[in-house]
């Protein structure tokens, strides 16, 4: 569709067109501390339990093999406590 000059289009339409033209940037690896804002790339897994012993209290455990952090999540403040507590992000 062709506007002319100063002509206004929908919020769906303006949508459309950027999405057409974005370009997805390729995922990039660093630090914990440096990702704060940042957007995950792929979903994060516990590569062992954490504590390494069954938790009592209920929501504090992360049992191995689980999505700790979904794909597409940006991490906060709290993303990033998880993950230092859990010891993720060492050598990234």
């Amino acid at each position: 569709m062709k506007h002319t000059l100063g002509a206004m289009i929908s919020a769906d339409e303006a949508l459309q067109i950027v999405l057409r033209v974005a370009q997805h940037l390729p995922p990039v690896a660093l630090p914990l501390h440096d990702g704060l804002g940042k957007v995950l790339a792929e979903d994060i897994l516990a590569s062992d339990p954490s504590p390494p012993y069954p938790a009592s209290i209920k929501g504090c455990d992360i049992k191995k093999g689980v999505i700790v952090l979904k794909c597409g999540e940006r991490l906060g403040a709290s993303e990033i406590g998880l993950l230092a507590t859990c010891n993720y992000g060492e050598g990234a």
